[in-house]
């Protein structure tokens, strides 16, 4: 097995959005590129360091949907036993929208900072996945400020 890995990734993103904000009152359209990198060191049997890195950019006709964003993550995961993996992490996003604007009329800029811990169980053909997230979001508009928890979890079965 390798233990470092690297991908990149481009994608050409083309969207219609289901409002009337458009040319002539049509559905507004928006386009743009996203590039993603990621790099994974293996330390051993389901025992990685992940880093990722991502910017895009949407442009519209409608300057509501437009935005340029830039993320970057960091998470480590760890086996307990052979069925059972721990996975924290931490990520950081930057949002700047070309035509929300903030009740003092600047561009709306926000930030958000989100550290987590997974628990990822492998039972013979099941997958069941716990997450706990605590979403701290920062924004020159005081109405998108946010904080708080989100917890999920999700049970799969391989057939």
């Amino acid at each position: 097995m390798l233990a470092h890995r690297v991908r990149a990734q481009v994608t050409y993103r083309d969207r219609e959005y289901n409002d009337t904000a458009g040319p002539n009152g049509t559905a507004s359209e928006g386009e743009g590129v996203r590039v993603d990198v990621d790099y994974r060191h293996r330390i051993g049997r389901y025992h990685y360091v992940n880093f990722d890195l991502r910017a895009e950019e949407i442009t519209s006709d409608n300057p509501d949907r437009g935005y340029t964003r830039e993320s970057a993550s960091v998470s480590y995961t760890h086996p307990i036993t052979r069925n059972l993996r721990v996975r924290p992490a931490v990520e950081v996003r930057h949002t700047r929208f070309d035509g929300r604007l903030t009740p003092a009329g600047d561009r709306r800029d926000d930030t958000q900072v989100v550290p987590e811990v997974e628990v990822l169980w492998r039972p013979g053909p099941w997958r069941i996945e716990a997450e706990a997230k605590y979403i701290l979001g920062s924004s020159n508009d005081p109405l998108r400020d946010r904080e708080g928890y989100r917890l999920s979890l999700s049970v799969g079965y391989v057939f």
